[in-house]
């Protein structure tokens, strides 16, 4: 009906108008407080050091909660420094190779907000959308990355992958397995996963967006079974957004997955480890769309 139209383009009117007006908070803000970029590399910095990146209070637990071997990769990438680091951002959503996802990702203000407090969810979301494409590349990165970086909003997409990609599953139990183990040789296990326990007070976080702020835990009542219900449907935007007991304004990044047009290309993409096999035409001769150039196809369509 009309009235649902102008109701649909008022309420996506309103959105941008607002999503604008944040990106312009954002380009005015504190260049010169680059927070999550910081305390990864004090993190790297009391690892090279030989002291532990988890340092909190008698009140608090540490603010730092990747891996210990997240804080010493803090090392090599403080060499391109925080210009580099925002290059870094901007280049990486070319990898989209989708006009529309990239210009609706570089104006959006959970891209911003991302950027300038320096930390990494645009790369997350990049690899997301590139493994759910079928890149096996991308897939084995963001899995890599999740247990780097092990954050609810990011279980939904690696749970999909392990669950779709049974191949996976091996190297991801002994990659886990390895970065346990390394983290307790280097002393750090319990004071890491002590740090991840206390990650649920951010819920009173000021910049936290979901109903946790206002009730507390008790929103993962409802949120978490709303996730698996999404996940089994594969709804990973959805499923992203719910299982995360808090929702920081770069994690609103994975509502993107959503879109329709963006969702396409992933169901296109259900069987990207099926190996391509020489093809015939009806008179018996070799199909153009096998050996080569149907690997260049395959390129083409998960880019990787």
């Amino acid at each position: 009906m009309r009235w649902r139209l102008v109701a649909t383009r008022a309420a996506l009117g309103a959105l941008l108008v607002l999503n604008l007006w944040y990106v312009y908070t954002q380009l005015l803000g504190d260049w010169g407080n680059v927070g999550d970029w910081q305390l990864w590399m004090n993190a790297g910095s009391r690892m090279a050091a030989g002291n532990t990146p988890y340092v909190g209070t008698a009140t608090a637990v540490s603010d730092f909660r990747w891996s210990p071997i997240a804080a010493l990769l803090a090392v090599p990438v403080s060499y391109i420094g925080v210009a580099g680091w925002y290059l870094a951002h901007v280049a990486v959503l070319g990898l989209l190779r989708d006009r529309r996802l990239i210009l609706l990702t570089a104006v959006s203000w959970p891209f911003w907000v991302d950027l300038r407090t320096g930390n990494l969810l645009t790369f997350a979301f990049v690899l997301a959308v590139l493994a759910l494409r079928g890149s096996r590349l991308a897939t084995a990165i963001y899995l890599g990355l999740f247990l780097l970086v092990p954050r609810p909003v990011m279980a939904p997409v690696a749970l999909w992958l392990l669950w779709r990609r049974p191949q996976t599953r091996i190297p991801f139990v002994l990659a886990g397995v390895a970065e346990l183990g390394t983290a307790a040789v280097m002393g750090e296990l319990r004071p890491w996963l002590g740090a991840l326990l206390g990650s649920p007070g951010d819920v009173t976080n000021p910049i936290n967006y979901a109903p946790s702020r206002f009730i507390g835990l008790a929103w993962s009542l409802v949120a978490l079974p709303l996730a698996a219900i999404a996940l089994l449907r594969g709804r990973l935007g959805a499923a992203s957004l719910a299982a995360s007991p808090y929702l920081f304004p770069y994690y609103l990044m994975f509502a993107f997955l959503e879109l329709p047009f963006v969702r396409e290309t992933f169901r296109e993409a259900d069987h990207p480890f099926v190996p391509l096999r020489p093809a015939a035409e009806p008179d018996g001769t070799r199909s153009l769309v096998s050996g080569t150039y149907g690997r260049w196809l395959a390129w083409r369509r998960t880019g990787f």
